[in-house]
């Protein structure tokens, strides 16, 4: 409702005091003078709230709030990654060890897609059952925020000490294809083939020693798509072919 200190004094006074108009009022001249002085005080308490606060604190502050957790900022790190590394300092350490603990720290570095899956599970090996993929997608518009030596630093920091850590990354894009055909005499054929990845199976390779259980590789591979397309027709045609980037 007051901006100013001297408004809201002058506010409270009763109607006797303010009879005389503000130029030559004492009272409000006071609260003029006494007004500025609280006005800077109460602007220098909230900009004291303010650097105490990672979220709000100035450029200059977050390395004195990095120094009071034991954390530097990389070389190349984002101001804005490296506030939230602070920010979630205390958490990822509360978390230490543990699979949240390794996604957070991951996160704090500026990867929003990020997930943490066990070897056996992604490989289909039940050898690598001690190892973990980092698995991180990232957009077509999007760039690494921080090195791969600083991914593996964090990492390693917040992981299980006997796991192994893996890395994987998906770039994930969007092709729309679009095609016309100037004539309708035109046949145009479509070729659809999915070449499926190995698995185990009844197939002769494996001896029936025990040694493999069909049942521990339970896995949805993706699968390979090739597409391809032919064009029949007696007479001379003109093809456009427009292949764009969906973002």
């Amino acid at each position: 409702m007051f901006d100013r200190f001297c408004d809201y004094m002058y506010y409270l006074l009763t109607s006797p005091f303010k009879k005389i108009k503000k130029s030559k009022n004492q009272w409000f001249i006071l609260f003029k003078v006494l007004g500025h002085r609280f006005d800077e005080a109460l602007e220098s308490i909230y900009n004291a709230r303010n650097q105490t606060m990672v979220a709000t604190c100035a450029q200059e502050m977050l390395q004195i709030h990095a120094e009071d957790r034991g954390i530097t900022r990389y070389k190349g790190e984002e101001l804005e990654n490296f506030r939230k590394r602070i920010s979630n300092y205390t958490e990822v350490c509360r978390l230490g060890g543990t699979n949240k603990g390794v996604i957070l720290s991951v996160w704090a570095l500026g990867y929003n897609k990020v997930s943490l899956v066990p070897a056996k599970e992604f490989t289909s090996d039940p050898s690598r059952w001690a190892e973990f993929f980092i698995v991180i997608t990232i957009e077509s518009e999007e760039t690494n925020p921080v090195g791969l030596d600083i991914l593996k630093k964090e990492v390693r920091r917040t992981k299980e000490v006997g796991a192994k850590d893996n890395y994987f990354f998906i770039y994930p894009i969007k092709l729309k294809t679009s095609h016309n055909v100037s004539t309708k005499l035109a046949k145009v054929k479509y070729y659809f083939v999915i070449y499926y990845y190995d698995y185990v199976k009844l197939d002769g390779k494996w001896k029936m020693d025990g040694s493999i259980k069909l049942n521990n590789r339970i896995k949805n591979d993706i699968v390979m798509q090739h597409y391809k397309f032919t064009i029949q027709s007696t007479n001379s045609i003109g093809i456009k072919m427009n292949t764009e980037v969906i973002e």
